[in-house]
């Protein structure tokens, strides 16, 4: 063991071992022959310890190759094994930013992870709500979050607000406020209790703060508002408007009044899609017009169970807060299972002769419901649906390519019928322009297409196609045009206006009432659009939550007077079929008695 020695203005200081050159005791400059420097210390071979050498006198790191010195003091430096940017060890064997990495040595390789961040944001669409978005999931229960957090709102007294919190998924929460009193607040406030972990247990290392939440006026005892008690009027009128319709039917009516009237309650509930920041009021409020779907019908998805985290699709936020998922299969289980209803009456009146007595009273009423099933009532069923259908197709259509081989399947159903849409336009208006031409024999089948329709007109009778193409576009819009609300807005607008245009200048309806009807929800509708757009102007401009709330209002009092005016139609047209059932009724049964009279 040779030692050597440096010596400075007379004084020599003793390098350690196998060092040749020293600047103090601790750190070699230079070692003898046949050992290496690693970090001011000499060994015999670089690789005991993790490292290559770099030429005969010196050890170096080596980038890449998973080994690290066990004398590395540098906090920034990592070696995974690769020299690949973005992985959170960069080419330079450098950890990255929002990244931290574990281990490394001599046996084992650094692994790095994705630092766990929170950003905290008010939600665009929703009223009232804040966002907890994490940028990894964290598999925290609302209870475990409810536990570990403290949630306030700055300067503002707790006892006037209440808040709720909803799990989206394991990595986002909602907190949802209701307050009884107007909010207009600087800060939101959220202390955790306890240090939070991912699933590799890394801990929250950064939280960032996105504008303040402002709340409206809303309440903590719904019975007791006035939104709740415009909404329980709705849906009697609604319910009245539905009766109406329907005993008009039955007592001879067109039947157009009823579809007219599912279209308008469908058409307002669709509203709910647009990407537009809603008052709380006015997003409440819509939710009644869902009656207009056949969402009470029971759902093929639900019974094959497809409604499951497995399948789903992500949607966009508008569609997944009104409960529409992004897989088609999903949401047409009630369209479906509609169909199954009418094929099933098909069935049993198919199958009548097997049952009941050509001449009784029952099998002609099946021979008669067969026909209109087959015909009107298929037709119908697809005009209904036309519209929800072509909004499920698209969106499924909109979305990544699945990898799921029932996500697939969907895609390609939905796939299907969206083509069946678009080839129905030709068929339509062919089977239409033929209408002057068809037998009656031939006519009653496809009556649904002009029912209550100046068929003879030139224009009027392909109104119903206008209705479907309208219907198309506006389900376009919603779906392909949802991140740009002002352009959703303007094209809505010119829809309506061109509907507008139609009823005016063509007046392609036969029935008075039915024509007034259908114009003045169309005048209502252009409104509706209108005002929507300045809503979405005052969102942009940070106007207070009070005029937002108040251009609520119009909206809601401009649907519920589109429903109103739609119903006191229908009531009347209601009063004058019944009026002349019941004449008719009486006049057969005068004659009845006459006969009967002696002599």
């Amino acid at each position: 063991n040779q030692i050597d020695t440096k010596c400075n203005q007379g004084v020599c200081i003793e390098c350690n071992d196998f060092c040749k050159r020293c600047d103090n005791s601790t750190t070699c400059l230079e070692c003898h022959s046949g050992y290496w420097n690693n970090h001011g210390i000499c060994y015999r071979n670089c690789t005991d310890f993790g490292e290559g050498n770099l030429n005969q006198t010196e050890c170096a790191e080596i980038c890449g190759d998973g080994i690290q010195s066990i004398n590395q003091t540098d906090i920034d430096y990592c070696d995974d094994g690769n020299l690949i940017d973005g992985d959170g060890c960069s080419s330079l064997c450098r950890v990255e930013n929002n990244y931290t990495c574990r281990g490394g040595g001599v046996s084992t390789t650094a692994q790095c992870f994705l630092l766990l961040t929170l950003e905290i944001y008010q939600h665009k669409s929703l009223i009232n709500t804040m966002v907890l978005a994490f940028n990894k999931d964290v598999n925290l229960t609302v209870n475990e979050l409810m536990n570990i957090t403290q949630i306030a709102l700055d300067q503002v007294d707790p006892s006037i607000y209440n808040y709720t919190i909803v799990k989206v998924d394991n990595k986002t929460f909602h907190i949802i406020f209701e307050s009884k009193e107007e909010l207009d607040l600087s800060n939101f406030l959220l202390t955790f209790t306890v240090p939070i972990f991912d699933s590799d247990q890394i801990p929250l290392s950064k939280t960032f703060y996105k504008e303040p939440i402002k709340i409206i006026k809303t309440t903590m005892d719904p019975p007791d508002n006035l939104l709740e008690q415009v909404i329980r009027t709705t849906k009697v009128v609604i319910g009245i408007g539905i009766f109406s319709s329907g005993s008009a039917l039955a007592s001879g009516a067109a039947a157009t009044f009823i579809w007219i009237f599912v279209g308008i309650l469908q058409k307002y509930y669709y509203l709910l899609f647009l990407d537009v920041l809603y008052p709380y009021n006015l997003s409440t409020f819509l939710k009644v017009f869902k009656i207009g779907t056949l969402f009470f019908l029971p759902s093929l998805s639900d019974i094959f169970k497809l409604d499951g985290e497995k399948y789903s699709l992500e949607s966009p936020p508008k569609f997944k807060d009104n409960d529409v998922d992004g897989l088609f299969l999903i949401n047409a289980g009630s369209v479906f299972t509609s169909w199954i209803n009418i094929l099933i009456i098909l069935a049993i009146c198919k199958f009548r002769k097997y049952c009941f007595h050509r001449k009784g009273k029952i099998y002609k009423y099946l021979s008669i419901t067969r026909q209109n099933i087959i015909w009107s009532g298929m037709i119908r069923n697809f005009l209904v649906t036309f519209m929800e259908m072509t909004i499920f197709s698209v969106l499924q259509l909109s979305l990544p390519w699945p990898k799921h081989g029932v996500q697939i399947f969907s895609f390609f159903l939905a796939l299907i019928y969206l083509l069946v849409h678009i080839i129905s336009f030709k068929v339509i208006y062919e089977l239409i322009r033929r209408i002057k031409t068809m037998k009656k024999s031939e006519l009653l089948k496809y009556v649904t297409l002009i029912q209550g329709l100046k068929y003879r007109s030139a224009l009027a009778k392909y109104h119903e196609l206008f209705l479907m193409i309208k219907r198309f576009f506006f389900a376009i819009t919603l779906v392909l045009l949802y991140n740009i609300p002002i352009l959703e807005l303007i094209v809505l607008f010119f829809l309506d206006l061109g509907q507008l245009s139609i009823l005016v200048f063509v007046a392609p309806h036969t029935n008075a009432n039915e024509r007034l009807m259908t114009l003045a929800d169309e005048v209502i509708s252009v409104f509706i659009i209108i005002f929507m757009g300045i809503l979405y102007i005052l969102n942009h401009n940070n106007a207070s939550a009070t005029s937002k709330t108040t251009i609520g209002w119009v909206i809601v009092g401009l649907c519920i007077t589109g429903v109103l005016v739609s119903v006191i139609y229908i009531v009347i047209e209601n009063w004058v079929q019944l009026k002349k059932f019941f004449k008719k009724k009486k006049k057969k049964v005068e004659s009845k008695m006459a006969v009967n009279e002696p002599g």
